[in-house]
């Protein structure tokens, strides 16, 4: 099983992350420089709006799919890909 904790360490490090829950793909992605987007983690179910986080800790504070916090979720997390 893929840690959250883990999981926490390599977004503190800016690894991005792809991953299934409830049969949906869900990304962590970081903007690139000329992407005219506002530096920061960016989270969202795949071909769907982002979510803007400014810093680690923000993001795994309050980064939910519908009303669950992820923390609170992600033991059911699968197809986990770091990149």
């Amino acid at each position: 099983m893929f840690k959250f904790n883990h999981w926490k360490q390599l977004i503190e490090e800016g690894h991005e992350v792809e991953f299934t829950y409830e049969g949906k793909r869900y990304s962590v992605t970081y903007p690139d420089a000329d992407a005219h987007r506002e530096p920061g983690i960016y989270f969202c179910e795949f071909y769907q709006p982002n979510v803007r986080f400014g810093t680690p800790e923000e993001f795994m504070a309050g980064a939910k799919i519908g009303d669950k916090l992820l923390k609170d979720i992600w033991k059911d997390a699968t197809d986990i890909e770091v990149y």
